[in-house]
Order: structure tokens, then sequence, then C-alpha cells
């Protein structure tokens, strides 16, 4: 763009005009608004999770989860790759419920495991 192009500075101005319309406001309440859902809903995870994992039977619970979602252990199967999908598709959601463990609570679990029933 060099700018002495009429159509160019016209074009320039349309842009302007739309990034001050009412409509920008509008998305960027709307961001705003997403934004504060999502905290919120990602503190009432952290509180659930928390929760969850101050008691002896849902850190039992969960170890039993991970057990199942093959965190500590391969999700390798021999000559089946659907078998061996499978496994990694349960992995994954284990993964993610291992991510949302806080460090401290993780700590305690992993002392507790080799009392923990099958």
């Amino acid at each position: 763009m060099s700018g002495d192009d009429p159509s160019e500075l016209a074009s320039i101005a349309e842009m302007d005009e739309e990034l001050s319309s009412p409509h920008l406001a509008e998305a960027k309440q709307a961001e705003k608004s997403n934004n504060r859902r999502a905290k919120a809903r990602e503190e009432l995870r952290k509180r659930f999770m928390g929760g969850l994992m101050a008691t002896r039977e849902g850190r039992e619970w969960v170890w039993d989860l991970l057990s199942r979602g093959h965190v500590y252990s391969t999700s390798y199967v021999p000559g089946d790759t659907t078998a061996m999908a499978f496994k990694e598709g349960e992995r994954n959601i284990a993964l993610y419920v291992l991510s949302q463990i806080p460090p401290d609570a993780f700590k305690v679990m992993l002392e507790e495991s080799s009392e923990y029933g099958s």
C-alpha cells in the first residue's frame, strides 16, 4: 500500500469504521464474558479435584482410574492396532485426570498406593 491511491484510502477508512462499530464492542464483551465463564469452570474443577483428593477414598478411586487408563503401563498390543488405539484413548483421558491432580495430593496418593486394593 502506497497510501496515494484514493481507493486504498477509502478501504482503510472502511476498515477503521468496521473496527469501531458496535459489533466489535459486542464481540469484545462476549469474549470477556466467555473468559469469565472459563475461569469459573476452571476454578470449579480445581475445587472439585481438591475435594476428591482430600479423602483417602477419593485418592484410591483416582489411582484406580489412572491404573485402568494405562498411565502406569504400556498401551501397546502386539499385532492389534485397534485394541492399542482404544487403550490409547483410555490413556488420554487418564492423563487429563492426572494433569488435574494437585501435586501435594498426588504425593499422598503415591505414598498410599501400595495399601490400595487391586
